[in-house]
């Protein structure tokens, strides 16, 4: 679910008057990889559609409709947000049972407390369990700042549970609230992703009011497993957008989730 919360921290908000809807393109980086993803994001009237080489995903909040596009099989599905995890979940318990036939008596533990998990979270219809909960949320600004992309950007440090997770590199010059909120999308993408299910500091009341004060342009995460991701933004433009944009590409069918399966990614 990493790109699902990448999209949820470009997505962001206030002070330069908008006009028009938002065009953004990041890219990103991983440790040990000289590889660059691109991903584009659209933002406007409270829609939002990000698009990148494996998927395209666009959120309607208004309408809590979210539709998931397969270039490579010409189809799409759309259904509220809790479908899509369900579908996730039910998936994901047909190929753990899979792998627990074939497992070795070390690795048939683990596996099996997964699954017995996720069994439960099911048949209690937890599509969300819980957020944040106790653990703490840090947010410091340094002195450092640096001009990305035009923008003069201040480096934030997200500390959680008293962890470095991340660092924000935040303009305040860009406003984005008028075409969405973002603690809104956050509800979203928790109600959609199995990372939901689980304590997030992004779902934070102090990471929602980093994001609702400027929109990072940088932003460097630790997944705790020495695998670092740059995430940046390299283009940003300001104007109107087709409503087109964000429907399906024509020519496209209507599909089930299970006939899409093999292209997903959480």
């Amino acid at each position: 679910m990493r790109k699902l919360f990448r999209t949820a921290v470009l997505i962001l908000a206030l002070p330069v008057q908008s006009y028009a809807g938002w065009v953004i393109v990041e890219h990103t980086r991983y440790t040990g990889s000289s590889e660059v993803l691109e991903s584009t994001l659209y933002i406007q009237d409270n829609m939002l559609k990000s698009v990148d080489d494996e998927q395209i995903l666009i959120f309607d909040l208004d309408n809590w409709l979210l539709t998931y596009v397969s270039q490579q099989k010409k189809g799409y599905w759309t259904g509220k947000p809790a479908d899509y995890l369900r579908f996730v979940m039910e998936f994901t318990l047909d190929m753990l049972e899979e792998e627990i036939k074939h497992a070795d008596r070390y690795e048939r533990p683990a596996l099996q407390a997964l699954y017995d998990d996720l069994k439960m979270n099911l048949k209690h219809d937890m599509d969300a369990v819980e957020l944040i909960g106790e653990l703490p949320v840090e947010i410091i600004m340094t002195e450092q700042s640096e001009m990305i992309v035009g923008y003069r950007s201040n480096r934030y440090l997200v500390y959680f549970d008293r962890v470095l997770v991340e660092e924000v590199w935040l303009t305040p010059d860009i406003d984005l609230g008028s075409e969405y909120d973002f603690r809104e999308f956050r509800a979203f993408i928790d109600e959609m992703s199995w990372n939901g299910m689980f304590a997030n500091y992004r779902s934070s009341d102090e990471y929602i009011h980093l994001m609702k004060s400027g929109m990072p342009m940088r932003t460097v995460e630790d997944d705790q497993s020495a695998t670092e991701s740059v995430t940046e933004v390299v283009m940003i433009e300001n104007r109107q957008i087709p409503a087109s944009e964000f429907y399906p590409p024509k020519g496209y069918s209507l599909m089930e989730l299970d006939e899409l399966a093999g292209e997903l990614h959480w």
